[in-house]
């Protein structure tokens, strides 16, 4: 294999935005002038138009905010190399938006997230910032869709519970309940419709994990049936608390549920599970409590943040360049979309 075809054969693994750093990288050795000193300068691929979707008579079209821009002369349409994907109408490019997916990651605040990217020269407003990170969950919702989690071999359940929180809305005079202050405890002793239920099983070592929420309180059984009904694989050895909500679950899905309480070999515990339910409120305390409308997008940032199996640039890759104007989402969506409502 020549060194050409090398170099071709380990391209192929390379994302697109590696590529195009790439390409002008190796234009650098042919040019006085660095290709990658303006946004201007960088080389763009050729997309395909989003309404007739060919690349054959679509050309560049000068720059709109910093992005290559472009025109099919086939159908007239105007785009940017943005248009039709999650930072669709955003006048921040990938880097920011990667920047701001890595702290959603790490659970940083809204407000500490919005004085690191000030110190790296990008101004942003609290309120944007906030429709950046939830436009990133709901990303986040549709690959949930096309990659459902499942988990196989042992798995431990159980749950957590955080108090119900109205964070971000104001109260009428025909409001549920009065405001109160965060941290303040729930007026109701032990478990009561004021804690939120997060139904949490994770497979043991690297396997994935499901968090999700769809109650208040204990959960039913009918809960638990929709939460886990299509993601626990057949055949799975289930460990829980006892509970009496999962032998009906193991019936159903044709798993083995077993109670770690009359187990007494060190094999049957819940620490991982535990674990993450440590994890879980970790970021809960760090964030200052989560809207419960809210709650099940950040369960999926739980999701990914708990193992990380991909990395930081993979996620983004996946997140950023799929174009399909069906995921593009909107201001509107992130305060209407896929609330949970209990």
């Amino acid at each position: 294999m020549s060194c050409i075809e090398r170099i071709l054969t380990e391209a192929r693994d390379l994302s697109r935005d590696d590529l195009i750093l790439l390409v002008n990288k190796l234009m650098e050795g042919f040019s006085h002038e660095s290709a990658t000193s303006s946004p201007k300068k960088m080389i763009a691929p050729r997309l395909d138009c989003p309404i007739c979707h060919s690349n054959a008579h679509v050309v560049r079209n000068g720059h709109k905010h910093g992005k290559q821009a472009y025109i099919c002369r086939q159908c007239g349409t105007s785009f940017v190399t943005t248009s039709n994907t999650l930072l669709s109408g955003s006048h921040f490019g990938t880097e920011i938006w990667t920047k701001v997916l890595e702290e959603t990651l790490r659970g940083t605040s809204l407000d500490k997230t919005v004085k690191s990217l000030a110190s790296h020269g990008c101004k942003i407003s609290h309120s944007s910032l906030f429709f950046m990170r939830h436009k990133i969950m709901l990303a986040l919702e549709d690959m949930q869709v096309e990659q459902p989690a499942t988990v196989e071999d042992v798995v431990e359940a159980d749950e957590t519970y955080v108090p119900e929180s109205k964070k971000g809305t104001k109260f009428g005079p025909d409001a549920s309940r009065k405001p109160r202050k965060r941290g303040t405890p729930a007026s109701k002793r032990g478990l009561s419709d004021e804690q939120i239920c997060i139904c949490t099983a994770v497979q043991r070592k690297t396997g994935d994990l499901i968090v999700k929420s769809e109650n208040r309180a204990r959960p039913s059984s009918a809960d638990v049936v929709d939460i886990y009904t299509g993601h626990v694989q057949k055949g799975t050895l289930f460990l829980t608390d006892g509970m009496n909500v999962y032998p009906r679950l193991g019936k159903i899905l044709g798993i083995t549920v077993m109670n770690v309480k009359k187990e007494s070999a060190s094999f049957f515990n819940l620490n991982t599970v535990n674990n993450l339910h440590s994890f879980i409120k970790h970021r809960y305390i760090e964030y200052r409590g989560v809207a419960t409308k809210y709650l099940n997008r950040y369960n999926l940032v739980f999701r990914a943040a708990y193992r990380q199996r991909t990395t930081i640039g993979e996620l983004a890759d996946a997140l950023f360049a799929s174009r399909n104007p069906k995921k593009v989402h909107h201001y509107g969506d992130v305060k209407e979309l896929n609330l949970l409502t209990i």
